[in-house]
Formats: structure tokens, sequence, C-alpha cells
């Protein structure tokens, strides 16, 4: 059990490292990125706003690899993501060959992430809208601190939950403001 000293020092590690792999992590695949098309842009104008939508770029890979903090969570919690079909970047939405079943997630990972490419590209949109309100070091300080407080269950992370709802929201076809509803419950939590 990991109690609420190690999240903040977990929290502490994030904040110190995630960054800047995050930052080598997006220009190792810049070159590869493009803009979202014109039908992903339509398919999520009503969620978010058109200057996300242009600023954001998707570079596809065919396996994502993590960072050096999931590398390690990983070994020491086998139940964690190990190979995600999406992972957002600040500004920059990698995705995974989502193609089949993914053998790679826990017990814990809610299956409809894989089953429809376009649920992958909005969760992982709403992430870069977090990534946007709470900028790179508070995201990965918020991300891993959550992860820590929620015992290592990554469907428990707040940001994680807030995603995976929106995205259910999105499926269902119900009209909101992705970037607003982020805001609010970012803020509701500060």
């Amino acid at each position: 059990m990991i109690g609420r000293a190690a999240a903040w020092a977990a929290g502490a590690a994030a904040w110190a490292v995630g960054p800047a792999w995050i930052a080598w992590r997006a220009r190792s695949l810049h070159a590869r990125a493009r803009p979202l098309t014109a039908p992903e842009r339509a398919r999520h104008a009503a969620h978010f706003s058109p200057a996300m939508l242009v600023r954001v770029r998707v570079a596809g890979v065919r396996v994502i690899h993590l960072g050096p903090l999931a590398q390690a969570a990983a070994r020491l919690f086998p139940l964690v993501v190990t190979r995600p079909v999406g992972l957002a970047l600040a500004d920059l939405v990698v995705l995974g060959d989502v193609a089949g079943p993914n053998p790679g997630h826990g017990a814990d990972h809610p299956a409809d992430h894989d089953a429809d490419p376009r649920a992958v590209l909005f969760h992982e949109l709403v992430h870069v809208a977090q990534f946007r309100i709470l900028g790179v070091p508070g995201f990965c300080h918020a991300y891993i601190r959550g992860w820590a407080l929620a015992r290592c269950c990554y469907a428990d992370i707040p940001l994680e939950r807030d995603a995976y709802e929106l995205q259910a929201w999105f499926l269902a076809g119900r009209a909101f403001d992705a970037e607003a509803e982020v805001a609010r419950r970012i803020a509701s939590r500060r």
C-alpha cells in the first residue's frame, strides 16, 4: 500500500523526470507527426476548440514506448498498462497499432478504449486538454501522484477517470464542451 508521503514522492519524481522525457519523446516523433485530418477535426469540433484541434499533431507508431517512470512501475506492478494504444505528450497524440485486442493492458483497464480508434483519439485529446490546463510539469505530477494515491490502479487515476468518463459521453453522442469540463474537474480537485 502506498501512503500519502510516497504519493508525494512519486509526484515529485514525475515532476522532475517526466517533462524532460516528454520533450525528448515529442521531438523524436515530430518528423512523423501530422495535423488532425479534416474528418478527425470535424468529428471532434463539437467537443474541442478549433484552436486546440489545429495545434494537435498525431504520430502513428507500431508500439508506444513508455517513459522511464512508467517502465519502472510496470516492472513493480505488472497489472498496469504495459502497451498503451494511445499516449498524449502535451500537444502531440501518439497512436499505436489499435487493430485487434491489446494483450498488454492490465485487468483494471477499461476495455472499450481498445474497441474503437475514434475513442482512443478522443481520450488522448482529453489528455491534451489536461496538459494545456496543468502544464507539462503539473500534468506529470498530478498523473503520477494520482496513480500512487489510487494504489497503483490505472483505472482510478483521476485524470484517467475523467478521460474515460468523457470518452463514454462522446461515444454516447452527448453534446458537451470537453475543454470546459476538463477545466471544471481540475479546478474542483485543487
